[in-house]
């Protein structure tokens, strides 16, 4: 099909508005990975995924929350066992919180797999 196809020989710069249903003359190189960094897709809790294997309504599972990270923050905390950091702002709110001890306790209620929730670093598009 390609030898079919005739070689564009002249370009002309047109504004963005006005590109629509035009061809590129050159391929477009990404400057950046997107997302630049891993990140969570939805509201809920980062924990790690053994703490939850067994997590259901009739037996929900208590994790100490650590922080409280908005969207766009970068956080240096390290999740351990019985612990998990709330991830807010990224869509609707996953799970009960509770204050017990003066620290804010996440109820989980549902399991969730390894990896579930996730987006990884240029999940959508990578440099170059």
């Amino acid at each position: 099909m390609l030898e079919h196809t005739k070689v564009i020989e002249e370009t002309e710069t047109v504004p963005l508005l006005q590109a629509c249903g035009r061809v590129l003359a050159k391929d477009m190189i990404a400057g950046f990975d997107n997302p630049p960094f891993d990140r969570s897709p939805v509201d809920g809790y980062a924990c790690k995924a053994e703490d939850i294997t067994d997590a259901s309504e009739s037996h929900p599972v208590q994790l100490t929350v650590l922080e409280e990270i908005d969207a766009g923050q970068y956080s240096r905390v390290t999740v351990e066992k019985g612990q998990a950091a709330r991830m807010k702002e990224f869509g609707a709110e996953l799970v009960e919180v509770a204050a017990i001890e003066d620290r804010p306790q996440a109820m989980i209620a549902a399991e969730s797999g390894a990896g579930e929730n996730f987006a990884g670093k240029a999940q959508n598009f990578d440099a170059g």
